[in-house]
């Protein structure tokens, strides 16, 4: 048992004010002279006996309940089941940069040094991170547990990210002081340029280096063109290495070559036709890199492509959707996008087997929409369909109640001033690790140059059984730029703003393009997305190790490969990693602004107990008075 303010335990002290009034200031009665009293004396002792146990027992209830005045002004908690005040938490980097030979055995021992060093007064915890963080230990004041966690980890062939680890270890903590010691080998990629980890000031970080390995071979990209395969093989060492590479077509052994990659990246072809065949795979042998960047997976063939309905006031991908369909037109060839235009009051009259669940409809314009439009595009999105809503001038804000449900509303505001007007709003991106902006890495940050003339309101009700919302983005004055609603099985985006570049200038900021096609796929889902996609973007049920598959949802094959950018074994210096790190407010980390010990007493509220058992002490206090009068 502790206290939040052990300070009001002092009012205790007036816990002796009714004893020394029972003891010294009770009233006496006089002694008397009486006649013989052997008749009397018996049933006079045994109710004074009576009296004055009722006394101490009431003079018992006054002290109690005043012990618990000052209990409750102390706020009293319970400490967590085996914690103490700090915690050290050791996190361990299990990337594709650790699966070098003999690297994983030396985090481990790394790691379980760090144990062992740490105060014995201490809770010990462990974290298991890649690109994203696991809790493999909880908080212990032993540590056997946290050395069983430790021996289990091995790597994985996700990529690093580091402000990923920091977050789920600052997480833990709870806002509790302690230690975060990083057992990582550095890499360089694992911070993307720009990228920072908010730490709070009473958390210590420490940094426990394994040593990169001195060269690496990797399939960093493979595919098909008219003349045959093709692949570019890196070679991340000073000097040039002789190695194999061998090529398989759906799994069949076509060839085997020796050669020698000089530094730097290489292309490697073969002159030979797939004949029909649907998965190509490249691999180099390596037996000092990483594992898993070895060979790379292509699927061959056209990919199938997402079926985007672009709903639009001129029916034409020229007027309202001109810069939308731009950037949808320059996506890779194995990620394709097919835009349909449609009027609004074409879309009435179009066949429901138009619109295929699992795609997306882009509404830019709302000028002729009747009811029965909106309802099919409602009833579409309910049926696992997508929707892109852009609040531009063509879109009447007052149909949204039928797209999304009478509890959203929009309304536009005014204009705040010109493009180049510094008043100008900008756009901050509330969760970078979300789906939609995690493909960005370091054009997140440059989001917020965005400059925004006129923008929307959009309002929504989070007290409703139709649907779920969450903000993805706000406005620097706090109005919501870019909310998700999940609607059914469906899911729906409405931005904020146009994106024709009338009401703001995002189209001419490099992160555009990239943002609309991550908008696009994350609405279409898993399912229609990439046929190529990074262990941590793999659809449910589908491995997260490199090969090829088939999605269980889609029935599509999914090619799953390694990040290239894991490849690059550069690492920073231990210094250099800690300057990545800053102080973080409540806001940014997601942590209480509040220590470890408020947070536990707010969610105990064991003064609440105190309070009531002193009503009854209170009431059993008044009842025996009463009857003793």
């Amino acid at each position: 048992m502790s206290f939040l303010f052990p300070a009001f335990l002092l009012g205790a002290l007036a816990a002796t004010v009714p004893v020394l009034l029972h003891f010294f200031a009770r009233d006496r009665a006089p002694r008397l002279p009486f006649s013989d009293v052997r008749f009397l004396e018996r049933a006079f002792v045994r109710r004074d006996r009576r009296r004055r146990l009722r006394e101490l027992l009431l003079l018992a209830l006054r002290v109690a309940a005043l012990l618990l005045l000052a209990v409750a002004f102390a706020r009293p908690f319970l400490e967590a089941s085996g914690s103490v005040r700090r915690i050290t938490i050791v996190a361990v980097d299990r990337s594709l940069s650790l699966s070098a030979p003999g690297q994983m055995a030396l985090a481990r021992e790394l790691a379980l040094e760090a144990v062992a060093m740490t105060p014995a007064d201490e809770s010990v915890a462990v974290v298991a991170f890649d690109d994203a963080a696991e809790v493999v230990a909880r908080p212990a004041a032993g540590r056997q547990l946290a050395r069983s966690a430790i021996e289990r980890i091995v790597p994985t062939a996700a990529g690093t990210r580091y402000a990923a680890a920091l977050a789920g270890a600052v997480e833990l903590l709870d806002g509790r002081p302690g230690r975060i010691v990083v057992v990582t080998d550095l890499q360089e990629a694992g911070w993307p340029e720009g990228a920072r980890a908010p730490v709070p000031e009473h958390v210590d970080v420490e940094v426990l280096g394994v040593p990169p390995v001195a060269r690496n071979l990797a399939v960093t990209a493979a595919g098909s063109d008219a003349a045959g395969p093709v692949a570019v093989v890196l070679n991340t060492g000073p000097g040039p290495v002789e190695t194999e590479a061998t090529l398989l077509l759906d799994g069949r052994e076509v060839d085997r070559r020796p050669m020698t990659l000089a530094p730097g990246a290489s292309e490697l072809r073969w002159d030979q036709a797939p004949d029909g065949a649907r998965v190509v795979a490249i691999s180099v042998s390596d037996r000092d890199g990483y594992r898993w960047d070895d060979t790379r997976y292509a699927l061959l063939g056209p990919a199938s492509a997402i079926v985007v309905h672009v709903v639009s006031n001129s029916g034409t991908l020229d007027a309202e959707a001109f810069y939308f369909a731009q950037a949808l037109g320059v996506a890779p060839e194995f990620r394709p996008f097919e835009l349909r235009p449609v009027t609004p009051a074409a879309l009435t009259a179009s066949n429901a087997s138009d619109w295929q669940v699992g795609d997306v409809a882009a509404v830019v314009g709302t000028d002729g929409l009747s009811r029965s439009g909106r309802e099919r595009v409602a009833a579409f999105v309910e049926a696992g369909g997508g929707l892109l809503l852009a609040v531009g001038d063509g879109v009447d804000p007052r149909l949204v109640r039928d797209l999304l449900g009478s509890a959203v509303e929009l309304a536009v505001e005014t204009p705040v001033g010109t493009s180049a007007d510094a008043g100008a709003r900008r756009f901050a991106v509330v969760d970078p690790r979300h789906p939609v902006f995690r493909p960005l890495d370091d054009l997140v940050p440059a989001l917020g140059r965005v400059r925004f003339t006129r923008t929307a309101r959009v309002s929504f009700s989070a007290d409703t059984a139709d649907y779920s919302a969450s903000v993805l983005a706000r406005f620097d004055h706090g109005d919501p730029a870019l909310v998700e609603f999940d609607l059914g099985t469906g899911r729906a985006l409405v931005f904020a703003s146009d994106l024709n570049m009338e009401a703001n200038d995002l189209p001419r900021h490099p992160g555009f393009v990239p943002l609309l096609q991550e908008l696009v796929r994350y609405l279409a889902g898993p399912g229609a997305s990439s046929s190529e996609v990074l262990p941590a973007d793999a659809p449910p049920g589908v491995p997260r190790v490199p090969g090829v598959t088939l999605d269980p949802v889609s029935g599509r094959p999914v090619a799953v490969n390694v990040d290239p950018r894991e490849s690059e074994p550069r690492s920073l210096t231990p210094d250099g990693f800690l300057a990545r790190l800053g102080a973080s407010s409540p806001a940014a980390s997601g942590v209480r602004s509040t220590s470890g010990e408020v947070a536990r007493e707010a969610e105990q509220s064991l003064w609440w107990y105190v309070v009531l058992a002193m009503a009854v002490v209170l009431v059993g206090e008044a009842w025996l008075g009463r009857n003793m009068a």
